[in-house]
């Protein structure tokens, strides 16, 4: 979950095209307004204005199903997408959407909660346990029931959230440039030292993934110690990882990992 990253602006210069172009883009320059990046299995998927889209390299960049949904909040949970934003031009869905579910990849979508009430811009899963910013007035939300049900937890003070465990309910957060654990959600908050700059966090199984500035740092030890993985020419604005791919975003570019992050293509 990024709540403050406006990833469209550091990858693409936004052109205004046609509906005809937005459905058969190729490259990267071609997609309108990306708003999330998400490592899904062994795809990079993106949620733009106009829909989701696979991203194979910068000239290779295809869109999946034909819903072109506004999709401004993404998040990934097993085999399952979950997203918020806004529906198509001469659409009968309620905007905004909600909470909405695909099953197949994003090629078909199916709403849960909120229709026509909140549009997500940042959204976290794992489990059952959901997490999603209000866009409309800046709360945080929190569902234990995979977004059938919500409570508000207050206004959202922290720019990135990741579940680390959904069964204790613990998560990481990062706060003008520090990174804290959450135990039990939000009520009990600590600060972790070792990494400094922090932009944004991810967890894969027991691995912690911290963008620091130019540099992504790894701990397999629950936060007690940190290794420099790898190093970019410019400052880091987001990662997602599956189980397959870690995924940076790193000045213009979308970089990709198949091996934790040693190497990028």
């Amino acid at each position: 979950m990024r709540v403050k990253v406006a990833i469209a602006m550091m990858l693409v210069s936004v052109l205004p095209i046609s509906v005809a172009q937005r459905a058969s883009a190729k490259t990267l320059n071609d997609v309108e307004h990306i708003h999330n990046v998400k490592a899904f299995g062994k795809q990079v998927l993106l949620g733009t204005h106009h829909g989701i889209y696979q991203y194979f390299s910068p000239t290779d960049v295809r869109i999946i199903g034909n819903q072109m949904i506004d999709v401004m909040g993404l998040a990934v949970n097993g085999n399952s997408l979950y997203a918020s934003g806004h529906p198509a031009p001469g659409s009968n869905a309620k905007n905004p959407l909600g909470l909405i579910r695909s099953d197949d990849g994003g090629k078909s979508w199916r709403s849960i909660s909120l229709s026509g009430e909140v549009d997500f811009h940042a959204l976290e899963t794992q489990g059952k346990i959901v997490y999603g910013v209000n866009a409309g007035n800046g709360k945080l939300l929190h569902s234990q029931d995979s977004g059938m049900s919500w409570k508000d937890l207050g206004t959202m003070k922290y720019e990135d959230i990741v579940i680390a465990n959904p069964k204790k309910n613990q998560i990481y957060l990062t706060r003008a440039g520090k990174l804290f654990r959450g135990n039990d959600g939000l009520k009990k908050i600590s600060e972790i030292k070792g990494v400094s700059d922090v932009r944004a966090v991810e967890v894969r199984g027991s691995d912690l993934f911290v963008a620091a500035g130019k540099s992504l740092m790894v701990s397999t030890t629950s936060a007690k110690n940190w290794a420099k993985r790898y190093t970019f020419t410019d400052d880091i604005a987001d990662i997602s990882v599956s189980n397959s791919l870690v995924v940076v975003v790193s000045g213009d570019r979308i970089y990709t990992s198949t091996d934790g992050g040693k190497s990028f293509s």
